[in-house]
């Protein structure tokens, strides 16, 4: 999950690259202390984990980070 979670993360968003001409990762809601990497590790871990913190918005994260999120909650892996 946290690959799938930092690989979404670190592509960005099409959309967003075309708008500015240039390739960067999305830091909108994300804990910027920690960039991108890190808010996708914890937000793997927070979710595998069910122990409900967050340094990140999870609405905030592209679209395979918002696959490997509810894929933890709905599976709960550790309990």
């Amino acid at each position: 999950m946290v690959v799938i979670r930092v690989i979404g993360e670190y592509q960005g968003s099409p959309l967003v690259h075309s708008l500015l001409g240039s390739q960067q990762t999305n830091l909108e809601g994300k804990e910027v202390r920690f960039a991108w990497a890190q808010t996708a590790l914890w937000a793997v871990m927070t979710t595998a984990t069910i122990c409900g913190a967050v340094n990140g918005v999870h609405d905030s994260l592209m679209a395979p980070g918002g696959l490997s999120k509810l894929s933890n909650m709905f599976l709960q892996i550790i309990w």
